[in-house]
């Protein structure tokens, strides 16, 4: 008849390394309140038993640099300004700051949107603000 199942023996654990006890006519310790304010609190060694990971490296490496044809001019998104009204871009200045007159604060706003993307002229853009400006105090004399 076979001998029953017996568990296995407890693995061995190495017996804790002696302790130091200081000898009966030491001082104790000082107490923290004891210390000096001049003295500096240092940061606890690393474990020297724990090492690094292998597969972190602290050098940069390049992976790959690359950019869409004509991005060396500069970041961003290109906007495109449609005229404010069609026709617009054949009138000259005169006959804008006509039909500004009477523009919608949403024209006007298209207006000086394009001509500072195009041709920024100074006698359409002063137009605007004053139509704007009226508009302002059109609105809160109301």
């Amino acid at each position: 008849e076979p001998a029953p199942h017996e568990p296995p023996p407890p693995p061995h654990e190495p017996s804790p390394a002696p302790r130091e006890t200081p000898p009966p006519h030491a001082e104790p310790p000082p107490a923290a309140a004891e210390t000096s304010s001049a003295e500096v609190e240092t940061a606890p060694e690393p474990d020297p038993l724990i090492e690094e990971p292998t597969h972190v490296s602290e050098e940069v490496e390049l992976v790959r640099e690359e950019a869409e044809p004509g991005a060396e001019d500069g970041a961003g998104a290109e906007v495109r300004i449609d005229e404010p009204w069609e026709g617009y871009a054949k009138l000259n200045a005169k006959d804008v700051v006509a039909r500004l007159a009477v523009a919608s604060q949403a024209e006007l706003a298209a207006v000086t949107l394009y001509e500072s993307a195009h041709q920024a002229r100074q006698s359409v853009l002063s137009a605007v603000e004053r139509q704007l400006a009226l508009a302002a105090r059109g609105s809160t004399s109301n």
